[in-house]
């Protein structure tokens, strides 16, 4: 990332107002978003900012580590398998593109968990509600791509709601809104993954807004 002058001038273009009048650069939103889990997750055993409960035991193969800083996201699924996803890939609220997080140095690929998918989805920055648009990259917002009820996947777009979509029982997730449920027995926000751009490519910004999977927040 470039510093100085550069990095002001991508924080000018980035603000946004707070409740109290202050203004914030995307970089100073993130912080303050991911500030609360950061401090929490301080106090227990982490990896990627995860709890490590959510996992199966301490001895986490590198490529079952949850989303780390820096990672890229690669398509997981289709003829583009293990290919960077482009931002210029995904149409504005024409569904996802399901993906792994991977490690750019070592060329790994973080698919030895089902908790690391996530879902990479376009939409109009003016819909998006201020915590969502801190996390965004020209339109693009990652999500988990795990039901918050009971650990299904989230297999659906509903293009006319806006909404993901999860078959086993029915909750439906708005990612213009954080990942707000909008119905069905789920009751945790979908958690919502930072994402920056890398040239076109998606790299992760930060840790998960909460423990994918139904795991409480961080």
């Amino acid at each position: 990332m470039k510093q100085n002058k550069n990095n002001q001038d991508s924080c000018n273009s980035h603000e946004a107002v707070t409740e109290d009048g202050k203004k914030l650069c995307r970089r100073d939103m993130l912080k303050n978003i991911l500030g609360v889990g950061a401090c929490v997750a301080a106090g227990s055993q982490v990896k990627g900012g995860i709890t490590r409960d959510a996992y199966a035991n301490d001895g986490i193969e590198p490529n079952a580590l949850p989303p780390q800083e820096g990672d890229i996201l690669v398509h997981s699924e289709g003829d583009n398998v293990g290919k960077p996803v482009s931002v210029d890939e995904l149409v504005t609220d024409k569904g996802y593109i399901t993906a792994w997080p991977m490690d750019p140095e070592s060329g790994l690929i973080r698919d030895g968990h089902r908790f690391n998918k996530v879902l990479a989805i376009k939409l109009k920055p003016e819909e998006m509600n201020r915590r969502t648009k801190a996390m965004a990259v020209e339109g693009v917002v990652v999500y988990s791509g795990v039901c918050t009820h009971e650990g299904c996947d989230i297999s659906a777009w509903v293009e006319e709601k806006k909404n993901f979509f999860c078959y086993c029982h029915y909750s439906r997730f708005d990612p213009r809104k954080f990942g707000k449920v909008t119905y069905g027995p789920a009751r945790n926000k979908l958690p919502l993954l930072p994402v920056e751009a890398e040239g076109k490519q998606l790299k992760v910004a930060g840790n998960f807004t909460r423990s994918p999977g139904g795991a409480k927040k961080l």
